[in-house]
This record gives C-alpha cells, structure tokens and sequence, in this order.
C-alpha cells in the first residue's frame, strides 16, 4: 500500500464555524521502518498545535 493510502486513512474533515480541521493528512515512513500519521487542525488561533 502506498503512503499516501495510507494518510487517506486518517482523514476525517469536520467543519466548525468557518474552520475546517482534518481535511490534510500525512503518513512519515522512517528509514528503522517507523510509521507516523499526522492531520491538520485549524485552531482558530494565529499559532496551533502542529502534528509531528
């Protein structure tokens, strides 16, 4: 399966007010072989918690 299948997974857009949060995601393979995910949210702040 290619990483990009695999971010698709993890997506999940949930509109509130004019903000649109998990409509980006993102799938890191490591070279030891480690697997991270990690979705955009919109705060509605100007800095937010950023997936890493």
């Amino acid at each position: 399966m290619e990483l990009i299948d695999l971010a698709a997974g993890h997506l999940n857009p949930v509109q509130v007010d004019d903000r649109l949060s998990g409509s980006v995601a993102a799938a890191i393979l490591t070279r030891p072989g480690d697997l991270f995910f990690g979705v955009c949210i919109d705060t509605g702040r100007p800095v937010g918690p950023a997936a890493r």
